[in-house]
């Protein structure tokens, strides 16, 4: 089996024992915690593991070509992640990682026609889908934890009374909501701040639906929404904001994004950025929890492809990268 010659050498901490396709049984590691058993249904993993194990055993993970026999996967995540600097220095990975260096500027190409295809497979879904794991408010990201007791809903408020008070809002002002989902946060600044809101969103679904909303909410004469990129829109705006959006840009189109006329001025929050809102970039500062240690562990390891099955082409930032000559984590730390 191909793939045992990348983990004989690369799981040294921990014990992961790996059924093959032929029921043959692989043991590596030191023998300690954390301990897991996976099983791999098709031979073919044996090869694709062995080139891409990041992707391919989460793609067989979602597939049900790989599956936990012993242990659970969060056991699985724990040991890749612990092992994760060996499993890199491996010859072939070291490989693997020049020519992703060589590609990236490939993989960040994001035109503006591209960049609706791309937000079209990811958004363009049904309402009833995401209602599933939403908020009541259909907020997306970046809900600000300031406790770890702190449930969804009082997140997610929270982070739209955040945004509200580092903007500094005045009555009449126009806001440009970058990546406007929904239209959650644009209604809520229009409800309690009595602005004008314009959202930029690239999702038809999205665009439908926050136009519905600010109807129902009595807000449609100071909130809309346009089916438009960025890089199309013009004019001037007192306040400027996104939201979780910013992963989408591509790093090199950072100068394009922060060179726009009317982001000169800017003034916004872009999300996934600082404690304890992140998703990615600082994660392992969150309080630890059930379900947030997953969530730091998966992060560490699958930011290198959040775009093959998620987000197409995106580039997950992180605060100290050189995205900080751009733009400044200001959010502070309760």
């Amino acid at each position: 089996m191909l793939m045992a010659t990348l983990l004989a050498t690369g799981i040294r901490t921990g014990s992961l024992t790996v059924i093959d396709a032929h029921g043959g049984r692989h043991v590596f590691g030191d023998g300690m915690l954390p301990a897991a058993t996976i099983r791999l249904h098709d031979a073919r993993l044996h090869r694709a593991v062995f080139f891409d194990p990041w992707l391919k055993l989460g793609e067989a993970y979602m597939d049900g070509t790989m599956t936990v026999e012993d242990g659970s996967l969060d056991d699985v995540v724990e040991i890749a992640t612990i092992n994760a600097k060996v499993l890199g220095g491996h010859p072939v990975r070291r490989f693997a990682k020049a020519f992703a260096r060589v590609s990236r500027w490939w993989q960040q190409r994001n035109p503006i026609g591209r960049a609706r295809r791309h937000v079209a497979h990811h958004y363009d879904l049904s309402q009833e889908l995401f209602s599933l794991f939403l908020d009541r408010d259909l907020h997306y990201s970046c809900g600000y934890f300031a406790a770890p007791e702190t449930g969804l809903e009082e997140a997610q408020r929270a982070k739209c009374r955040h945004i509200a008070a580092k903007l500094l809002l005045e009555p009449g002002q126009r806001v440009l909501d970058i990546g406007s989902g929904w239209g959650s946060l644009a209604l809520y600044l229009a409800r309690t701040a009595n602005v004008e809101v314009l959202g930029l969103t690239l999702s038809a679904e999205q665009r439908a639906v926050a136009q519905e909303r600010a109807t129902a909410a009595g807000l449609a004469g100071r909130v809309a929404f346009d089916l438009r990129d960025y890089r199309e829109q013009s004019g001037r705006f007192d306040r400027i904001v996104s939201v979780g959006m910013f992963e989408h840009v591509g790093v090199r189109h950072y100068p394009e994004f922060f060179g726009r006329s009317f982001l000169a001025a800017w003034c916004g929050c872009c999300g996934r950025m600082a404690w304890p809102s992140c998703t990615a970039s600082v994660a392992a500062k969150v309080p630890a929890s059930p379900t947030r240690g997953y969530a730091n562990t998966f992060f560490r390891v699958a930011i290198p492809r959040p775009c093959r099955r998620c987000c197409p082409r995106s580039s997950v930032p992180a605060c100290g990268s050189p995205t900080s000559r751009y733009c400044a984590c200001t959010m502070p730390k309760p």
